[in-house]
């Protein structure tokens, strides 16, 4: 069996799906404690090394529905060493080519960098295909800021690659996982431009659009799911309609004082809206606008939670801890005075000026001329 594995890992066949049996062990079967020995035989049989898939089912009906997913998978996960060529994406501009095909990206018919790309593009036997695609429902992996500055001072790439939020959770650069993925990038010229949608949050179920195109560079990186397609340009993206409801929030300044006013911001994210917001700041005051100010009479550590609920009944929360310090003392109150003309004479008119620091403002004034005469404004 394990020469018939390594044969099928080396001829990317589909499949074969093998039903494992394992009785019941150790020596004594079920009347001691049992085993699961075959797992790891399972997980290393065969000569060389392959990606293959495991199934563990753990009753009869996880064995009658796993059944099932064996042989979908078998067929779906037939080429472990490459991702979706250049013969087999939406658009077949060379024609038929054999699996691996990755031509030169100069033969693509518009550039990557293009803020007016075409629509659509017309094949060789007159066929006309759409460029631009629309994905709904995919899950935004880990960004990336790239070539920044290369062309436009503090202006960047934003590189990501959406998934499939059930086969390939949270995006991870890894065989089977890559997929079911697809690179994304916001363009770098669109943004200079003024036309690049807001980058997404890393973690939310998106509906994007954007148009394709074939890098020759990457087909053999992990981080590009190990195919040459990618979309380039994004060009727009919307919360999924099904995309769960999250709350996250920031506070600023990041080290408040005492007193001190706190700026709190919420960021819903999937839902529903329009949302509703129901604040609690850990000192037993509360608030239900979006984006309230608050602040603290005591230097204490303080949990802060924010609930957000949507429009169509769901619910979640968010919490961070707030440390809150002490205001410092103000510096010490220190004052000085100048006098024009500097060298006066008798009957002339002088004029004072005070300087004052530190301490804590506004400040009074009072003068003592040395004649009996006083003042009190800040000049005299």
């Amino acid at each position: 069996m394990a020469e018939g594995l390594g044969w099928a890992g080396k001829t990317e066949a589909p499949g074969p799906v093998i039903i494992l049996w394992q009785r019941a062990g150790q020596a004594t079967g079920l009347p001691t404690r049992t085993e699961q020995a075959d797992l790891r035989f399972a997980l290393h049989a065969a000569h060389g090394e392959f990606p293959r898939i495991i199934i563990a089912p753990g009753d009869v009906a996880e064995c009658f529905y796993d059944t099932f997913d064996a042989f979908n998978y078998a067929e779906r996960y037939q080429v472990p060493s490459q991702g979706a060529d250049y013969s087999g994406g939406a658009l077949p501009l060379a024609g038929a080519n054999p699996a691996g095909t990755s031509l030169s990206s100069s033969a693509w018919p518009y550039s990557k960098r293009s803020t007016n790309p075409p629509c659509s593009v017309t094949i060789s036997n007159g066929t006309v295909l759409p460029t631009l695609v629309e994905i709904h429902g995919v899950q935004v992996g880990p960004l990336s800021n790239d070539e920044c500055g290369t062309v436009f001072s503090g202006v960047c790439d934003v590189s990501f690659n959406i998934c499939d939020a059930i086969l390939s959770p949270n995006c991870p650069s890894t065989f089977p996982f890559t997929m079911d993925q697809a690179h994304a990038e916001i363009d770098m010229y669109w943004t200079n431009g003024g036309i690049a949608p807001p980058t997404p949050k890393d973690g939310a179920t998106i509906d994007l659009q954007g148009f394709a195109y074939w890098d020759d560079a990457h087909v053999s990186d992990a981080w590009h799911d190990f195919s040459g397609w990618e979309i380039h340009p994004v060009t727009a993206w919307r919360f999924s309609a099904n995309s769960p409801l999250q709350a996250s929030f920031t506070f600023a300044p990041s080290a408040p004082n005492t007193n001190q006013s706190i700026s709190f911001t919420a960021s819903p994210i999937g839902g529903t809206s329009p949302y509703s917001y129901s604040w609690e700041f850990g000192d037993g005051t509360t608030s239900s606008i979006a984006n309230p100010t608050h602040s603290y009479n005591n230097a204490a550590i303080f949990s802060v939670i924010l609930t957000i609920n949507d429009s169509k009944g769901g619910t979640t929360s968010s919490s961070r801890q707030i440390t809150i310090n002490n205001t410092p003392p103000p510096p010490a109150l220190t004052s000085s005075f100048s006098s024009l003309p500097s060298s006066p004479t008798t009957s002339t008119a002088v004029s004072f000026s005070s300087q004052a620091s530190g301490g804590v403002s506004p400040y009074s004034f009072n003068w003592s001329f040395g004649d009996g005469a006083t003042g009190h404004p800040v000049r005299y």
